[in-house]
């Protein structure tokens, strides 16, 4: 069953928060990024195959962590 409304853009946040680029994206999913950056502005769909592949390697991402390095 495809994501609604609302789990798109959960998805394109969490996506955002793990600061992963949309052509990375479509490379493991095996799609172009125009059609990921269309299928999250809700002008199209994906397969339902290329869409539990796009969440699994959303959430096997690590996610982006912010260090300050002091060099003395």
């Amino acid at each position: 069953m495809p994501l609604s409304r609302d789990e798109r853009f959960e998805l394109l946040n969490k996506i955002k928060r793990k600061r992963l680029k949309m052509k990375d994206l479509a490379d493991q999913v095996s799609c172009t990024p125009s059609l990921l950056s269309q299928y999250f502005a809700l002008s199209c769909n994906i397969s339902e195959e290329r869409e539990d592949n796009l969440i699994k390697v959303v959430n096997a991402a690590r996610e982006f962590e912010y260090r300050k390095v002091y060099l003395e």
